[in-house]
């Protein structure tokens, strides 16, 4: 069993979501983990994610400590309890989706 806990961002509320390991496989990503809790469990969880290829870096988040990348960090390689935050550099929108606005502002 899995401890998926999720902090929101906006409210820095934290949500706990049990996933037994039998739903996941060796390749499966914090990405697709998180689009199959949203679908399944949690309706109103949001993330942004683009290409899915580890090319655009808009599922960028910090997970278990450290900045990754969603679509690339596998969820068999995190242990049994896996904390997601939204980027800390950023200020949150909603969920753990960063405003992305500064970020282009400097560009």
């Amino acid at each position: 069993m899995k401890q998926v806990f999720i902090k929101d961002g906006k409210t820095s509320e934290v949500k706990k979501i049990e996933v037994n390991e039998e739903e996941l496989d060796n390749y499966t990503t914090i990405l697709e983990l998180l689009l199959k809790i949203r679908e399944e469990r949690e309706p109103s969880l949001v993330l942004r994610y683009s290409c899915r290829m580890a090319l655009c870096g808009s599922c960028g988040m910090i997970i278990n400590g450290r900045p990754r990348l969603a679509c690339l960090t596998k969820v068999k390689d995190l242990g049994d309890k896996i904390m997601i935050e939204p980027l800390r550099n950023l200020p949150s929108i909603r969920g753990l989706v960063p405003d992305l606005k500064p970020f282009f502002c400097q560009v």
